[in-house]
């Protein structure tokens, strides 16, 4: 388990959110954009790719931030996938990554995969700036990780996502990144301030 931030040289900080944000740390430098974010970066370049907030079409946000989560589920409720969520949803709940999270936990198959997908589209995300950056730890904070290290839906979550970055990463960054949930110190706090 990482104690701190300042264990690697090189880290990328993903903020799981309504929108999906990043912080690079090379050193003592910094670099965060001023107008733009990557959950902006194109995952899914057909042309009926998820319609991101911004207008365009396949965004990592349009597959993973906390408002595509809720869309793809609700999208699979309507087309009349089996759900625990129909029951809650019916007695009046508002659908959240947490009550995904909730469901999934208790064994709700729809909710589960939804969570695993999530897993899957971030790891995306993180193998394109690994092959950018090179960075020696990916750090995961924000509101959406399901539970984190503290639970078993947060460690299957993390697995998924480092099981798809070795599948898809050049073997010699996947075989030394370390991918882990953000310790609390001061970087990861600076990268998990909402948005």
């Amino acid at each position: 388990m990482i104690k701190s931030s300042q264990d690697f040289n090189s880290t990328v900080f993903f903020t799981l959110g309504v929108e999906i944000a990043s912080q690079i740390k090379i050193g003592d430098l910094v670099l965060q954009g001023d107008h733009c974010k990557c959950g902006h970066m194109i995952v899914n370049c057909a042309d009926d790719a998820r319609l991101c907030n911004c207008g365009q079409r396949g965004h990592l946000d349009a597959y993973a931030s906390t408002t595509a989560v809720v869309d793809r589920t609700r999208e699979a409720l309507q087309s009349g996938r089996s759900s625990s969520l129909s029951q809650r949803l019916a007695a009046g709940e508002t659908l959240t990554p947490k009550l995904l999270a909730d469901e999934a936990e208790k064994g709700d198959e729809l909710s589960l995969e939804i969570v695993m997908d999530t897993g899957r589209y971030l790891a995306l995300g993180i193998v394109n700036l690994m092959h950018t950056v090179d960075p020696n730890a990916v750090l995961l904070g924000g509101e959406m990780t399901f539970g984190g290290g503290a639970s078993e839906l947060g460690r299957r979550f993390l697995d998924t996502v480092r099981q798809e970055v070795r599948r898809l990463a050049f073997e010699v960054l996947s075989e030394r990144i370390t991918i882990e949930f953000a310790p609390l110190d001061g970087h990861a706090q600076a990268a998990n301030r909402p948005n």
